[in-house]
């Protein structure tokens, strides 16, 4: 005869009951331990499912901070676990309501798309450090990107651009960025030059800004990161040859280099800023 306890433990009943006493928000916490910081979910975003991670244990309504992989803090936002499934599953981690679709548009493809990302449209495409004029032959896709092809240059040469990675001509923020105020949170990608007294330049502290907050120095070498504080208007250098530099007073472009809290250098893009 099959005893009560063993009853309990069996996996259908288990769970039927776990359903009926244990509210959804803990549930979603109990889904692979989704919802704790460094968690790896998808979440779904205007009707398609994107990767995130999550940054912060849920609240009090079960929600969880999560950042969209790939995309800047801005598209962080607290999600249920409606809009929740691990990696690899086909059903959230409770079952989706009305409404449950994030913010108009995607995280990606809001830049493309607002942009004109059509077949047929002109625009400049950075590749192998530096930028080449285009055209858009489809999209944007789901995530953003646009299929492009390189003027004059056979069609193997075609890809998905990145909105990061596209620019339309005569611009110099990517579509990624624009819009935005030149200090927001990246520098113009381009060569940058800096100068001391006297504005000759210091040789040796140019550098080449990347899409993404990246850069090199004006050899292609020494990559590292950066980010800017958008309300003190600094710069951190997080990795590469500038690491651990002071640079403040970030204005369309241009900033400037301190040193024992005095101002040594002006660095500025090559051709402009200021």
């Amino acid at each position: 005869m099959t005893s009560i306890r063993s009853l309990l433990l069996s996996a259908p009943l288990w769970a039927a009951l776990t359903l009926l006493v244990v509210p959804a928000s803990v549930r979603a916490q109990g889904t692979a331990g989704a919802c704790r910081p460094g968690a790896k979910l998808e979440v779904l975003y205007n009707g398609t499912w994107y990767p995130a991670t999550v940054k912060s244990a849920p609240d009090a309504q079960g929600r969880c901070l999560i950042g969209y992989d790939g995309w800047d803090a801005n598209w962080d936002e607290r999600v249920g676990p409606d809009r929740m499934r691990v990696r690899g599953q086909a059903q959230p981690a409770t079952a989706p309501t009305a409404g449950a679709q994030g913010r108009s548009g995607t995280p990606a493809s809001a830049a493309a798309g607002a942009t004109g990302c059509r077949s047929g449209s002109r625009l400049e495409v950075y590749w192998g450090g530096a930028w080449w004029p285009a055209t858009v032959k489809s999209g944007p896709d789901p995530q953003g990107r646009c299929f492009v092809a390189f003027d004059n240059y056979e069609a193997k040469w075609d890809q998905w651009a990145h909105p990061d990675h596209m620019r339309i001509p005569g611009e110099t923020q990517p579509l990624s960025r624009r819009g935005k105020p030149a200090h927001s949170d990246e520098l113009r990608v381009g060569e940058y030059v800096c100068t001391g007294y006297g504005g000759r330049i210091a040789y040796g502290m140019g550098f080449k800004v990347l899409p993404g907050r990246r850069y090199t120095d004006l050899s292609g070498r020494n990559a590292g990161t950066y980010s800017i504080d958008v309300h003190r208007r600094t710069i951190t250098f997080h990795s590469g040859g500038w690491k651990g530099q002071d640079a403040r007073n970030l204005h369309n472009y241009v900033f400037y280099r301190y040193e024992n809290g005095r101002e040594v250098n002006t660095c500025r893009p090559m051709g402009g800023g200021g």
